[in-house]
């Protein structure tokens, strides 16, 4: 019992710290849970830190970061020790604290919670007096750091955005579009321990990603369930070439009838071909992807942002969008591919602790860069934790039982 609650805890900071409003913005928090962790750890006997290549990989963030600020002349001798603190510290104790067998826990963990916010948003659309009382709690409870627009309890995110005069679905992320992001990576993990594409987590994890209503989300799990079947599914060809045909159909359906997939794309990408990126806000993920191209462009090397002292004001058109296309300008290409390639070897790390097929890792990668595109979780503790894991896979040298 102990150690179930030990484990729960741990996960339940490693999905907080990454996208809980209340635990990763608040610097005081942040600072609490380090802290925590490092009591963990010190209590611990093994130390799984000691490799070369990690630390090459840490020093090498902290380099890119540190030149950021040379460049642009803002050295700061604080934000130089903050960083590191705040950006390797959470994912590299948990991952370092966890069990082996702990997306077992994960899996179980993230249905659990993910069903009772199911209820709770159910509950939402259906009777008008208790959407009145959730949409007022975050206010009362004052949980959320996000002061502009407290929407978070922790345990549950109330979403007033509507599609079709519905709430859509937060979870307990801080927007909807986040929380498929956790979803598709819960959905990953579910395939390996079950060793089923299509599972009682996955069904839950998928229903999820459809409540949110998420145009992102909804390009993401198109491709995944496409590559799934076309590349995984153990069919014939004519058989798969069928079925594809029929998932293409329907996705090219969904997209022109729903009023968040086609008609938000094309204004949106409309909106960012007529303006001019020089003077105008980072909105909308097309004008943060030409942001973030013009900064990879100019700055192909060192990037600019990483540092917060090195970011441009929102509306330069140095001024770097979410995503992982956001990421990689603010990085660099050098550091911001082997990041997105270290998240890839991960994914297929894990994936070979429980003999699953080769091309999973592929298929859910390839969903995750989609659903990360116009999301900020590239290098949150959830996302970093996988880059990490092959410069730690002495801790992984065994196999283990496949079946949840």
């Amino acid at each position: 019992m102990k150690e179930l609650l030990r484990n729960s805890t741990l996960i339940f900071l490693l999905v907080a710290t990454s996208g809980i409003n209340f635990f990763s913005d608040d610097p005081v928090v942040k600072l609490g849970v380090i802290l925590l962790l490092i009591v963990f750890y010190l209590n611990q006997k093994q130390n799984y830190f000691k490799q070369e290549k990690l630390v090459m990989f840490l020093l090498f963030f902290l380099l890119i970061y540190v030149i950021q600020m040379f460049i642009f002349d803002r050295v700061n001798l604080y934000f130089i020790i903050k960083y590191p603190l705040y950006q390797f510290v959470i994912p590299l104790t948990i991952i370092a604290l966890l069990p082996i067998d702990f997306h077992k826990h994960f899996v179980k963990f993230i249905y659990i919670w993910t069903i009772m916010t199911l209820v709770i948003w159910v509950g939402i659309i259906t009777f008008p007096q208790f959407d009145a009382f959730m949409s007022q709690l975050p206010n009362q409870l004052r949980l959320d750091s996000f002061e502009a627009k407290r929407k978070s309890i922790i345990l549950f995110t109330y979403e007033d955005d509507q599609s079709y005069g519905i709430n859509r679905f937060a979870g307990f992320w801080h927007e909807p579009g986040a929380f498929a992001v956790l979803m598709i990576y819960s959905w990953y993990f579910s395939a390996l321990v079950t060793g089923k594409f299509i599972n009682k987590y996955s069904r839950i994890f998928l229903i999820s990603i459809l409540a949110t209503m998420s145009t992102t989300a909804y390009f993401a799990i198109g491709i995944l369930i496409f590559l799934y079947t076309f590349l995984v599914a153990r069919s014939n060809l004519i058989v798969k070439i069928a079925a594809s045909s029929f998932l293409l159909f329907t996705f090219f359906y969904v997209y022109n009838e729903t009023e968040f997939m086609s008609s938000k794309v094309e204004h949106q990408l409309s909106v960012a071909n007529k303006v001019n990126i020089e003077g105008t806000a980072t909105a909308g993920r097309f004008i943060g992807l030409y942001k973030s191209l013009n900064v990879i462009s100019t700055y192909p090397l060192f990037g600019r942002g990483l540092a917060s002292q090195s970011s441009a004001d929102i509306t330069s058109a140095e001024d770097t969008g979410y995503g992982w296309p956001g990421f990689v300008a603010n990085t660099g290409l050098i550091l911001g591919l082997l990041y997105l390639y270290l998240i890839f070897k991960g994914m297929k790390g894990y994936s070979s602790l429980y003999s699953m097929d080769k091309l999973y890792p592929i298929i859910f990668f390839v969903a995750l860069l989609v659903v990360l595109f116009s999301q900020k979780h590239t290098s949150t503790p959830l996302i970093f934790a996988l880059a990490i894991f092959p410069f730690l896979r002495n801790k992984f040298s065994h196999k283990t039982d496949s079946q949840l």
